[in-house]
């Protein structure tokens, strides 16, 4: 499994929103309002063909226009678009990308491949990192990173979650916040349709979590079927990971 260029997903120093709007509600709004209230300190670039302006600050229509490549992009638009956005985004430079949208597995026309195996066709040439689709995002408190359409923010901590399920993500986020549970990472996998990522989503929670002088005792969860069948349990020593793995049913 491989962690190349998750760096740019998980600790990015800027952030395009295709699709963002000031719409009340939208998923671009959504995700544009959760990226400002979770802190974040990098730029913020919101794509939108049909405004000029959103929030009162400028939008670009495309790709192509924005001013640099972005470290990550957070895609909140149809289906249908992701194979050209892939390719337009690897072609800017950007390296990682999270990918909301759902209904993927329709064909991309004919009798040609599924828009999701479209998207990865057009990606991989790029080596662009996709997240998702039909995922709720990521959240990385300790740098201010809430990418995610997820009701609310996470708290800083010393405990990685990953999940496949959405209203997993939504009940947990709600269960932890409530109990001032914190998160170094908290992350929603969707349907995963890059695996090699997936797994290497899981590896780079484990490896950040558990850095040398990283404070402990420190988790990782992961609640996938990429995870074991079994669930395991082993009580640490300050700064030694204590792993669940919960497969799905």
């Amino acid at each position: 499994m491989s962690v190349r260029n998750l760096e740019a997903l998980f600790r990015p120093g800027s952030v395009a929103v295709i699709g963002a709007s000031d719409r009340e509600g939208s998923l671009g709004a959504v995700v544009l309002r959760n990226l400002k209230l979770g802190g974040f300190r990098g730029e913020i670039w919101p794509v939108n063909h049909r405004q000029a302006l959103i929030d009162g600050k400028p939008a670009w229509p495309d790709v192509a226009s924005l001013p640099q490549a972005p470290d990550l992009a957070v895609i909140c638009t149809p289906a249908a678009t992701l194979p050209k956005l892939m390719d337009a985004l690897g072609r800017k430079g950007t390296r990682a990308a999270i990918v909301l949208t759902a209904g993927l597995k329709q064909p991309s026309g004919g009798d040609g491949p599924s828009l999701e195996q479209a998207m990865l066709d057009a990606a991989r040439p790029h080596l662009l990192r996709i997240l998702g689709p039909n995922c709720i995002g990521a959240l990385v408190p300790g740098v201010g990173l809430n990418a995610s359409f997820a009701p609310g923010n996470a708290q800083p901590g010393a405990l990685a979650f990953v999940t496949q399920s959405g209203a997993l993500a939504t009940a947990m986020l709600d269960w932890a916040n409530s109990r001032s549970i914190g998160f170094s990472h908290f992350i929603s996998l969707g349907d995963s349709a890059a695996r090699p990522v997936a797994r290497g989503v899981i590896a780079y929670a484990h490896v950040t979590v558990c850095r040398p002088g990283a404070p402990g005792p420190v988790s990782v969860v992961t609640v996938s079927p990429l995870a074991s069948t079994t669930l395991m349990r082993a009580d640490v020593e300050p700064g030694v990971v204590m792993r669940y793995e919960i497969a799905a049913p």
